[in-house]
């Protein structure tokens, strides 16, 4: 069923292919993967007798120069280039004699301020790890926390020089304009809204950032939350409910304006921000249905333009759908395009577009994060 929400009418398109494509579980050979996929390298640095290991979580600069991999035994994978040039084709561990964990990596962002660039990872043991770039390599720096739980989401604001992170019910702010004294500068704290619904558990899982504008999180409960950037505001400026259940991701296309979320209930969510000075809330646009998925996990931005653009949803059973958004100023077009079926359906945890610098050709894929491994998908 898809669903629609005045005044904007959504006009439902057919599918645009059935094509299936498959893969391996961990190790990946032949389609859907690219020559320069980097997936096979992530068996090469994994101990003997752990098993297979499922990749929780994917980063990329926009550049293509860095890209950062966790996985759920607590391991930190990077791939990376000292210039601007080429395509990094090889993952390798981040160590370090001061810092390790054994618990998941759930949540990745990189910064840069000055020419430095760093990594901040979020992990299950209830901190937040940064490291430095070093040439090729990155070197620990310190830790942030304990949170309040597992730090599910990072958000950093390059404008601002803030990380922001979720643990539970909070998202904490850290400054980082001075690089070696990044000091605590707010807490922002959700509690439950028997009003709408939400009466046990008020934890965040997902979090974005509208440069200049406000944070958006999403939650157990399926509510939505916006927040000021001012970190004396700790309370949202409003909460608006569009998911039956957990809200998983939400992406933020900047050409049109529209937020996207994914959550157990299988729906694809479009709203948009209607804020006066600040204070307003937020429309609902279109609600799509996944057909044969019930439950998304999570969503990335592939590509985007003034007019449209299109977004991966990952599942819980294993599947990657493509879909097309058309969007104008009174109408937008939603299309299920190509579908991914990874062997053994294991959950999608994360999704990643493969960046490259603009002077290196290669073709377009999707890095795919899910419980056994990493796959690359060929969208060619």
């Amino acid at each position: 069923m898809r669903r629609g929400y005045p005044p904007v009418m959504l006009f439902l398109l057919f599918v645009l292919s059935n094509l299936v494509l498959r893969s391996g579980a961990l190790i990946v050979e032949g389609p859907p993967v690219p020559a320069n996929s980097i997936a096979s390298s992530l068996v090469s640095g994994r101990e003997g007798g752990r098993g297979k290991d499922g990749v929780t979580c994917i980063a990329s600069t926009a550049s293509g120069r860095t890209l950062i991999v966790g996985t759920k035994t607590g391991r930190i994978l990077v791939s990376s280039r000292e210039d601007q040039g080429g395509l990094p084709t090889t993952l390798e561990e981040l160590t370090s004699d001061v810092y390790s964990t054994k618990f998941p990596i759930y949540s990745l962002a990189i910064g840069e301020r000055d020419g430095d660039e760093f990594i901040f990872v979020g992990s299950g043991d209830r901190f937040v790890s940064e490291w430095r770039r070093e040439g090729v390599g990155f070197n620990f720096v310190r830790t942030f926390g304990p949170h309040t739980g597992w730090v599910k989401a990072l958000a950093y604001d390059g404008g601002t020089n803030t990380l922001h992170s979720i643990g539970c019910n909070r998202i904490e702010g850290w400054d980082f304009n001075q690089v070696d004294n990044a000091r605590h500068i707010s807490e922002r704290t959700i509690d439950s809204s028997p009003r709408m619904g939400s009466t046990l558990s008020s934890d965040m899982l997902c979090l974005c950032l509208i440069e200049g504008r406000c944070l958006i999180s999403g939650g157990v409960d399926g509510r939505m939350h916006c927040w000021s950037l001012d970190p004396t505001d700790a309370k949202p400026l409003f909460s608006c409910r569009f998911h039956d259940g957990r809200v998983n991701g939400i992406v933020y296309h900047t050409l049109l304006g529209l937020i996207f979320s994914v959550g157990h209930d299988g729906v694809l969510h479009v709203s948009r921000l209607t804020f006066d000075a600040l204070m307003g809330g937020m429309e609902a646009i279109a609600a799509f249905k996944i057909e044969g998925t019930t439950r998304l996990s999570t969503l990335c931005i592939v590509s985007e333009s003034p007019s449209d653009c299109k977004l991966g949803l990952g599942s819980t059973d294993g599947r990657v759908i493509i879909i097309q958004v058309t969007a104008s100023e009174d109408s937008i077009f939603i299309a299920e395009g190509d579908t991914l079926e990874v062997d053994g359906n294991p959950m999608i945890y994360s999704l990643c577009m493969r960046s490259a610098p603009s002077n290196v050709v290669c073709t377009p894929s999707i890095l795919v994060g899910h419980a056994n491994g990493l796959i690359e998908w060929d969208l060619s």
